[in-house]
């Protein structure tokens, strides 16, 4: 297999991490096959033996202990369309604990918390030819130290430092995070323009927040400026803090929407990164719209994305979205979620001038899927993205995509 030579746009995302969304070449698939199977095996075998530490730790601890371990599995196929159909297999184990201080007797408020993470598998936006990325889960085959922090509450202020992920207090949809496609969990706007502190490879930080009161919270956060790409830092075990690395900034304002039936919440966003000199702003808004008389858990929920990068040299200029979610459309299953979202992610001029290959203003995808909560443990998520002008360029025809997720959950 041959591949063109690499331009702006695929130089760029691969300095962000982004590397294994182009062109990787398949040399032994039977060998990859076989190393997924023992990545499996592992993982169930990891996950059995952390969820029995868990229990015996929870009741010797009285809580001060909490362990917690998932494993995700996606099965995915390009139908149609794109670079190749072919199948790919993305796995994805999650361990995390927390130590409680104030369960602990030692002192009130503080938490610590760290987070190991193990993927493996094919890439599946290899076949798709896409920018946003189909699977969120997608990352090279590695394990690695994902986070680890300490947080300290005093009254409505609380202050985080350590290895932390940006996008699991910042620039987060509820029912976004429904949805398979990366985009609807972070906005391209932010993660395709500049290095950030996000899955698979978060860097160090530090964030404060005020809760004003029960409604509205400030959030603010300063993060290394360059986590390193995957194959750079494999392990998430390498911190270098040079000035060329800058820093990123970031501000958020949320307001929560207190209705018993009608519950909404609402964030404004903006940040910046010094050593590329980019910025921008975002909007987001999760609202619920319908509710069934019987169950206010059940009923229609709407959200919205929306951020702009304006900055000369941004890869992505703004990016739009907005989905519905229905919970408990059928019968009693009312922790069951069927959503459906479109994501568009806008080129910038500079990008469109500067490769040849990106002869398109922007790719945009179309999300189905449905969420199915088995029992406490397992979780079935059947999936179908349909991704209009894959990577921004007339050479990849729209693709058709499936997934099927599952969640083993301790």
């Amino acid at each position: 297999m041959t591949h063109p030579p690499p331009t702006p746009i695929k130089e760029f995302l691969k300095r962000l991490g982004f590397a294994q969304h182009y062109n990787i070449a398949i040399h032994n698939r039977s060998k990859e096959l076989q190393q997924t199977i023992n990545h499996n095996l592992i993982a169930i075998i990891c996950i059995f033996l952390i969820s029995n530490i868990a229990m015996v730790s929870a009741q010797e601890s009285e809580k001060a202990f909490e362990f917690n371990a998932a494993y995700t599995g996606d099965f995915g196929r390009n139908f149609s369309g794109g670079v190749e159909q072919n199948n790919a297999y993305l796995g994805n184990l999650d361990i995390t604990a927390n130590f409680n201080t104030e369960n602990a007797k030692l002192w009130k408020g503080g938490t610590f918390f760290i987070y190991l993470l193990n993927n493996h598998g094919t890439s599946l936006s290899q076949y798709v030819g896409d920018l946003q990325g189909v699977d969120n889960i997608e990352a090279d085959a590695h394990t690695r130290l994902y986070q680890f922090w300490y947080m300290q509450k005093f009254g409505k202020l609380s202050f985080t430092i350590g290895q932390h992920d940006l996008n699991s207090e910042f620039s987060s949809s509820e029912y976004g995070g429904t949805f398979i496609n990366s985009s609807f969990g972070i906005q391209p706007d932010i993660s395709g323009n500049v290095p950030i502190s996000i899955f698979p490879i978060a860097t160090l930080g530090v964030i404060l927040k005020y809760e004003v009161n029960n409604q509205f919270s400030i959030l603010t956060a300063i993060y290394d400026g360059d986590p390193g790409t995957q194959a750079g830092n494999p392990n998430s075990l390498k911190w270098k803090l040079a000035d060329s690395n800058g820093v990123l900034n970031i501000l958020e304002l949320q307001y929560e929407l207190k209705n018993k039936t009608k519950p909404g919440t609402y964030k404004i966003g903006a940040w910046s990164h010094s050593a590329d000199n980019h910025y921008g702003i975002y909007a987001i808004a999760d609202q619920k719209l319908l509710n069934e008389k019987n169950d206010p858990d059940k009923g229609l929920g709407f959200f919205t994305q929306f951020g702009i990068a304006p900055q000369e040299g941004s890869v992505f200029d703004y990016y739009a979205s907005f989905g519905l979610r229905y919970s408990g459309l059928f019968g009693g299953r009312k922790e069951d979620n069927l959503g459906l979202a479109l994501g568009h992610a806008s080129m910038s001029h500079h990008i469109i001038e500067q490769d040849p290959t990106v002869d398109l203003t922007g790719e945009t995808v179309i999300e189905l899927v449905y969420e199915a909560r088995i029992n406490d443990y397992i979780t079935i998520k059947p999936d179908l993205q349909y991704v209009i002008n894959p990577g921004a360029t007339s050479a990849v025809k729209n693709s058709l995509t499936g997934i099927i997720r599952t969640v083993l959950e301790f």
